[in-house]
């Protein structure tokens, strides 16, 4: 079972890595197990043309349209926009939102850069109950991401910081892809060996699962301009990105369900 008013932060140290895409993606297939708050800064696109006020409640039907995509229960999302960075206002956001849905998305970008920055990340990850970080496939990213990850994980004790590639920033990544992913699972080998360690699903398990699974695959449509992966695309296509968001979901609701009580005789 799942306790409601669970927390869950998608965040990456630079730009450009996917996190508002895996952010949203993320809180659609949320959708189907319940009520789901995502804070953005933006989400122009990924629900229609039709979404520009700073709070929706109730994306409106056409934003659920998709020839692949299963159906989500679109009275489940809520979205707020926002481009604070003031902490106590998202403090506080944050505790409103928990009372009443059963899954709040969080999406901020990291930097990493200075300790004002840093500080900023902690006092994030004490908000949430677990976390996303989207990473791309260079060496700059892997060691912005790898600071990042410590600092959310040395926060509190989170039940999951999963680090996600995406390999839908570049093409040139994808053709390095198989040298930058065996330094991806060196370099998180300890978060994505925990993540395998709380999966309920025995096809994702080791570090080389995890990795590969919840990888987000080179697909040229979704590198340009907002797409919700979600509605767009199956989730039982490993070739498409929908796969891997649709694993990480679950690696998240493995990571935050609730032990169930024995009832006694």
């Amino acid at each position: 079972m799942y306790k409601s008013g669970k927390v869950m932060l998608v965040t990456a140290a630079q730009g450009g890595c996917g996190r508002t895409m895996a952010a949203v993606g993320l809180a659609t297939c949320l959708t189907r197990h319940g009520t789901v708050a995502l804070v953005a800064e933006n989400f122009y696109g990924y629900f229609g043309d039709d979404i520009q006020d700073d709070t929706c409640f109730g994306p409106p039907e056409e934003c659920w349209t998709g020839d692949q995509s299963p159906r989500y229960p679109k009275n489940n999302l809520r979205l707020l926009r926002t481009n604070t960075g003031d902490l106590d206002w998202l403090s506080k956001v944050i505790s409103k939102l928990r009372l009443s849905n059963d899954f709040v998305i969080v999406t901020r970008r990291c930097p990493i850069q200075t300790g004002a920055e840093r500080l900023f990340s902690d006092g994030l990850a004490r908000l949430v109950d677990a976390a996303v970080v989207l990473y791309r496939h260079n060496r700059q990213s892997h060691t912005d991401n790898k600071i990042l990850l410590d600092v959310l994980a040395g926060g509190r004790n989170l039940r999951l910081v999963l680090p996600m590639v995406n390999f839908t920033a570049t093409s040139s990544e994808v053709e390095r892809g198989s040298k930058w992913s065996m330094a991806a699972m060196f370099v998180f080998r300890k978060p994505l060996a925990e993540a395998g360690h709380i999966s309920s699903n025995p096809s994702i398990k080791s570090v080389e699962q995890v990795f590969y699974n919840t990888a987000i695959p080179f697909c040229a449509y979704t590198s340009y301009g907002a797409v919700n992966v979600s509605l767009k695309y199956s989730p039982g296509d490993a070739m498409r990105p929908a796969f891997a968001i649709h694993n990480a979901a679950n690696l998240l609701l493995d990571a935050i369900e609730e032990p169930t009580e024995k009832v006694s005789p």
